[in-house]
């Protein structure tokens, strides 16, 4: 009976579906139990997020993970380290 094998694939491959896409939802759903990613202070004490309110002066500073302006801060980069926040862009000196 040809017509029984078509429709048992058919099926078989709707039952596929179906269980993948269950198994796609609850890796997605397990990702949104992740908890947020914070900023961890470094060695100096200084949050990468909150040196700039401590040093209002620097324009633009890192932790070598995250670069940070009085606009905002970048993505994290992978598998990063970081290290003491420094400032990379310090306000222009007086008389220059």
């Amino acid at each position: 009976m040809p017509g029984t094998t078509a429709n048992s694939r058919c099926v078989a491959i709707v039952a596929a579906a179906l269980v993948l896409s269950a198994f796609g939802g609850l890796a997605l759903a397990a990702e949104f139990d992740q908890p947020a990613i914070t900023a961890s202070p470094t060695t100096s004490g200084y949050s990468v997020l909150t040196y700039g309110t401590r040093n209002p002066n620097c324009r633009q500073w890192t932790d070598r993970c995250v670069v940070c302006t009085m606009f905002g801060c970048s993505n994290i980069a992978i598998a990063c380290q970081p290290r003491d926040v420094v400032c990379t862009d310090p306000p222009p000196e007086a008389g220059k």
